[in-house]
C-alpha cells in the first residue's frame, strides 16, 4: 500500500507534471477553457498551500508549501490570464516530475 506522500509524489509525477509540460510545449493549441482552468488551479494552489503553510510553518516541509504559494500558484495564474510565459509551465512541470521521482525513489528504499 502506498503512503499519502507516495500518492502525492505519483500524482505530481504522472499527472500534474506532464499536464504542465503539455500545456507549456503546446501553447498554440491549448484551448481557452484549459487556460481558464489554470487560473482557477492557481488560486486553489495558493489558498490550499497557504493554509498548509500557516498551520505548519515550523515543520521541515514548509518550504514546499512556500514554493507553491510564491511560485507555482502565481505562475499558473499568470499564464492563464496573460497567455504568455509558457516556459514557466515547462520548467515547473519538469522540476515537479524530477523532484517527485526522487522523493518516490527515496521513500521506496
Amino acid at each position: 500500500m502506498c503512503s499519502r506522500s507516495q500518492v502525492l509524489n505519483l500524482l505530481h509525477l504522472l499527472v500534474l507534471g506532464p499536464v504542465l509540460l503539455y500545456i507549456g510545449l503546446n501553447r498554440l493549441v491549448s484551448p481557452k477553457w484549459l487556460l481558464n482552468l489554470l487560473v482557477v488551479l492557481g488560486v486553489v494552489v495558493i489558498l490550499y498551500h497557504g493554509y498548509l503553510l500557516y498551520n505548519s510553518w515550523d515543520k521541515p516541509w514548509a518550504f514546499i508549501y512556500l514554493i507553491h504559494v510564491l511560485i507555482v500558484g502565481p505562475s499558473l495564474i499568470w499564464v492563464g490570464l496573460r497567455h504568455s510565459g509558457y516556459e514557466l509551465l515547462v520548467a515547473i512541470g519538469a522540476i515537479a516530475m524530477l523532484y517527485n521521482a526522487w522523493r518516490l525513489y527515496k521513500s521506496m528504499k
